[in-house]
This record gives structure tokens, C-alpha cells and sequence, in this order.
């Protein structure tokens, strides 16, 4: 890898895919900002935003500052409870759930009053949670300082294939690759619709951006695609990347703006429909950044992760976030929701040392969030994959204008998560009977236990229960499936243990 005058740097390709060089721009961010937007009320499914009555209500280029959409509540009512004087207005216009089933609904109010309006929801005991609209970020960020490019080159080398070495995944390749059946949904930028590298694995999704009803979810920034990438970019084809799922579909559900942020009533729209959609598994690449994350301003998307994930058992995997030691230790151990809602598979991200080079040490990104509450870790830093080839200003595929970018590297815990949700695909291609806990422990009693700190009943606050092991993972569900096979015979036959019929032949004819 080498950088030119023009600012781009040139990349090798992964893992059995071409070794000719690609020239990329460098300089990619997302930033944390918000443009205007028109609040507008949602009429067909999977649209399902609403009800906001009253004139619309247009968000000032200055709501960062808050945290959340003005003029907007979201209220969920105890069925059975009347509600108080105060409260009956707001609750006669809870016409249609921002999801439905869930039963919370968005109100319009008063710009500048929904933090006082909140306050008065909660204080009456026919309102089971409120909050405001607060926004999510997503979890990643793009290096461009060419002292973090030149270290990367000069000691991990251009061919360093990260994400798969460690978690030894092509060892797994050797027991499974994937199957079809699987569908892995991303909430997030969207999906690049006509990245070459996808064709044939994009299952249909749609787009919960209010004010974007009615369009598709290409992705017009690249976030959404570098994680399908991750996940099911085709391996062995000669171009591009190598994810990490041979044959598994994705599903772009588009919820985040070209500034990567996102409404949580538009997170929730986004989970239900990944909820009835028949996807396997949820992969989360954000986090909700209010600080400190009380639990009742996050009820409704827990609600949401609960009802229409969790309960019917759906994988649901997310990022920890990028609170780290380098960028804001303050907040470094911090639980972020997702990722810390119980059930839910919190994953953060893991760099290679310099300083004992040429061993290339594994340990905690300087970038990722940690805690008690993480699950795994996963690789995290410089991570190749795949990105929108669609040039800026093109919403709509397809676009006259070919754009000129395939593939791109990134940081942060949004590319550690995938990595993870790339590894629950394979077990549960093979094994579909195993529940989302079963699933969760799997990966966490595999992980390799790297890093310094010591680990008390198989974990510790910096790497959960470790890094992420693609093979041992899919050793751990064999041996559980064969004991459950043995548990399922009678007791003169039970020292026979093996695999269901069905699972050994996909695994001896390579289908699974």
C-alpha cells in the first residue's frame, strides 16, 4: 500500500481475491450533523411512522445541540389506565403506533417544550414510558492522518487480512461457508444496490428516512454496504472483498442520513420491519450518544428490541461504540443501547500493537467503548471492505453517473460488529434449530481470551469474554448439536453422539 500526491492511498485485495491494485480517496467522514428535514406522517406499511398531527414541523440546521427532533414526543400508555387531565390531550392523539404492535405513538408539541412536556408524561401513571425523539450515530470514523496510514503500512503490510486471520475464518470456511436461507439485516445507511460484489445476495429492504418515503434504500454514503461487505461480500470471485458468509443474503433496511444519524422513531420502524421480514439476524452498527443513557429516554427502543427481535427470536448483534481511551476516555465505559439492552450481543472493536512488531499483538482499539456490559470483541481497525459505488447525490438506482469507488477501509466498532454477525450466520446456517441465547453463548464461550487483564468466570470489562472465534464458534455448535442429538436418543444409544442426518450432509456436500 502506498500513498499518491492526490491524497488517495492504493490497496491490495483480501484473501484469495485479485492482487492488482484499486486507487481510493482517502479523505471520508461521516459527520455528526443534521440538515432540515419536514416531520411528515407515514401512510403505507413498511412506512409506519406516525401520527405527528397538526402543521408540519421544520427541524433547525441546530438540533445537534439537543440531541433530538423538535416538536416531536414519543409516548407509550397502560392500556386500562385514564390518563390525567394534563395528559388526556396529548393521549387523544395517539391515533396510529410509530410501529405497530408496539403501542407507542409520536405526538406533536410545542418546539422547545418536550423535555418539560416528557416530564409531565412520566409523572402520570397511565404513561408507561416518554422520551424524546433522540437521535443515534453510527459507530465508525475514517482515519486520514498519514501518520496512522504510514504505520499501518510499514508494519501490518498491504496483505494483512485482519478480520479473517484473527477470528480464524477461513479455518471455519473448512466447516461451513453459508447457507441462503440466512438473511442478515443492517439497519443503517442502506445497501449499495449495484455493488458487484453483492449480486445475487441483496434480499429486498426498504427505507424508514422520514421525507424519503417511497424511495429505495440505496445507500448513498457507503456505511450500510462496508458492513454487507463485511458480512457476505462473495469470496473467490476475483474482485473486491472476501466477506466473511459465502452465501447468505443481506437486507439493507435504511434508517440513517447521509450525516449518519438517525430519529429513534425511525430505528424502531427500521426493527419491526426487520422483525416481519424473516430475517435471522439484526446487525446494529450504531449507538445512541445522549449522555448519560437513562434508560427511560431509550424505553421505546428497547420495547422495540424486545417485541420484535428478541422475542421471536432473531440474533440481534451491535456496536459497543466509539467512546475509547483515545477520543473520549470519559465516557469510555459508558452503556450504549443497543448494544446494552439484555439479549442483544454488544461488540467492540481490536487493534494490532506496534510496539512488539512484527507480532502484531491484538488488543483493545484505543477508539472502541468497553464494559461490563460488552459481549465480544472483534476486529475493528483499518478493516477493507466494500463501499458504495454510487457517486454523492445519487439516491435512486440506478444512477446516469458511475461512481468510482468499490472498496474502502474504515475504523471503529460499526466494522467490528458485522465481523460478529458474519460468524452467527455461519453457525446458524448449519444449525437453524439453535435459539438467539444459545447462540450468544456459543460466541461468547469460544472468544479468545487475549489482552492483558485478567478474566474472572471467563470474562473482563475491556474484551467481554474476548475476541471473536469464527472456528471455534462453529466447533462449539457441533459438539452442541451432537450432544443434543445424543440427549434426543434413548440411553442404551446415547454414547453415540453425531450430528443430525441433515446437518451432516449439508457439511459433506458443502452446502451448509
Amino acid at each position: 500500500m502506498r500513498r499518491d500526491r492526490m491524497g488517495g492511498i492504493y490497496w491490495h485485495a483480501p484473501i484469495g481475491e485479485r492482487t492488482t491494485m484499486t486507487r481510493l480517496p482517502l479523505a471520508l467522514a461521516l459527520i455528526a450533523s443534521i440538515g432540515i428535514a419536514t416531520i411528515v406522517a407515514r401512510s403505507d406499511p413498511p412506512t409506519i411512522h406516525g401520527p405527528v398531527s397538526g402543521a408540519p414541523v421544520a427541524e433547525a440546521a441546530s438540533i445537534g445541540a439537543s440531541g433530538y427532533a423538535p416538536g416531536v414526543v414519543v409516548v407509550k400508555f397502560r392500556r386500562g389506565v385514564q390518563s390525567g387531565g394534563d395528559v388526556a390531550p396529548y393521549r387523544a392523539q395517539a391515533a396510529r403506533e410509530i410501529a405497530a404492535g408496539l403501542g407507542a405513538y409520536a405526538i406533536s408539541v410545542p418546539a422547545g417544550s418536550e423535555e418539560e412536556i416528557v416530564r409531565r408524561l412520566r409523572a402520570d401513571p397511565s404513561v408507561e414510558y416518554a422520551s424524546t425523539d433522540f437521535y443515534l450515530e453510527l459507530a465508525a470514523s475514517f482515519p486520514n492522518d498519514p501518520a496512522y496510514v504510514t504505520d499501518n503500512e510499514a508494519n501490518y503490510g498491504p496483505d494483512y487480512r485482519f478480520i479473517h486471520e484473527k477470528p480464524q475464518v477461513p479455518e471455519a470456511w473448512d466447516l461451513a461457508r453459508g447457507v441462503s436461507s440466512v438473511t442478515v439485516a443492517i439497519i443503517d445507511t442502506g445497501v449499495d444496490l449495484r455493488q458487484p460484489d453483492l449480486a445475487g445476495r441483496i434480499a429486498s429492504g426498504a427505507n424508514f428516512i422520514i421525507g424519503e418515503e417511497g424511495r429505495s434504500e440505496q445507500d448513498n454514503v457507503g456505511h450500510g454496504t462496508a458492513a454487507a461487505g463485511i458480512i457476505a461480500a462473495t469470496p473467490n470471485n476475483g474482485q473486491y472483498a472476501a466477506g466473511i458468509n459465502w452465501r447468505a443474503k443481506v437486507m439493507g433496511i435504511k434508517a440513517f442520513n447521509d450525516q449518519g444519524r438517525a430519529r429513534m422513531t425511525e430505528i424502531v420502524g427500521a426493527i419491526r420491519h426487520a422483525g416481519t421480514s424473516g430475517v435471522t439476524i439484526v446487525n446494529m452498527s450504531y449507538v445512541y450518544t445522549t449522555y448519560p443513557a437513562v434508560a427511560e429516554d431509550v424505553a421505546v427502543l428497547t420495547d422495540a428490541v424486545n417485541t420484535f427481535l428478541l422475542a421471536r427470536n432473531i440474533i440481534t448483534i451491535a456496536a459497543a461504540g466509539n467512546f475509547g481511551s483515545a477520543n473520549n476516555p470519559g465516557r469510555m465505559n459508558d452503556a450504549l443501547p443497543p448494544g446494552s439492552i439484555p439479549g442483544v450481543i454488544a461488540v467492540a472493536a481490536t487493534e494490532l500493537s506496534d510496539a512488539d512488531f512484527p507480532k502484531f499483538r491484538e488488543q483493545i482499539s484505543d477508539r472502541s467503548s468497553r464494559g461490563s456490559w460488552v459481549s465480544v470483541t472483534a476486529p475493528g481497525k483499518f478493516v477493507r471492505t466494500l463501499w458504495r459505488t454510487n457517486p454523492p447525490g445519487c439516491v435512486e438506482a440506478p444512477c446516469t453517473t458511475e461512481g468510482t469507488l468499490g472498496y474502502q477501509s474504515g475504523t471503529g466498532t460499526s466494522y467490528a460488529t458485522p465481523v460478529v454477525s458474519g460468524v452467527a450466520s455461519l453457525i446458524k446456517g448449519c444449525y437453524p434449530t439453535l435459539t438467539t441465547a444459545q447462540v450468544k453463548s456459543l460466541i461468547e464461550s469460544s472468544a479468545d481470551k487475549i489482552g492483558t487483564d485478567a478474566y474472572v468466570s471467563g470474562r473482563n470489562n475491556t474484551y467481554g469474554y474476548g475476541r471473536v472465534n469464527a472456528f471455534k464458534a462453529m466447533q462449539a455448535a457441533d459438539a452442541l448439536a451432537r450432544t443434543t442429538a445424543a440427549l434426543n436418543r434413548s440411553a442404551a444409544a446415547a454414547f453415540r453422539l453425531f450430528l443430525p442426518a441433515s446437518v451432516k450432509n449439508r457439511l459433506l456436500d458443502g452446502t451448509c
